[in-house]
């Protein structure tokens, strides 16, 4: 939810993000993540959206050795601008 209450986020498998309108519910962008994604968050600072995923953390934290990758992707909310940070898990 935003700082002001006014929209709302939710990330899913299909690999989006929506931002929603509180008020109408209605669709205000949709977040192509390229992944399907775990969770997002807004800023409550910023005007920044942060969403993450990659590989399922339950196939990554039952396979020992196994490497496993995740993304955390920083949208600005209205405009296009995207931020890609890689982290790769390694359990042993």
């Amino acid at each position: 939810m935003s700082p002001d209450g006014t929209c709302f986020l939710t990330a899913s498998l299909d690999k989006t993000a929506k931002l929603w309108d509180s008020s109408t519910l209605e669709c205000i962008k949709t977040y192509n993540g390229g992944r399907p994604l775990n969770t997002c968050t807004m800023s409550p600072l910023l005007e920044h959206i942060i969403l993450g995923g990659g590989q399922d953390a339950s196939q990554v934290t039952t396979t020992a050795g196994a490497a496993g990758k995740f993304e955390a992707m920083f949208y600005h909310k209205v405009c296009v601008c995207v931020c890609v940070c890689v982290c790769v898990c390694v359990c042993v």
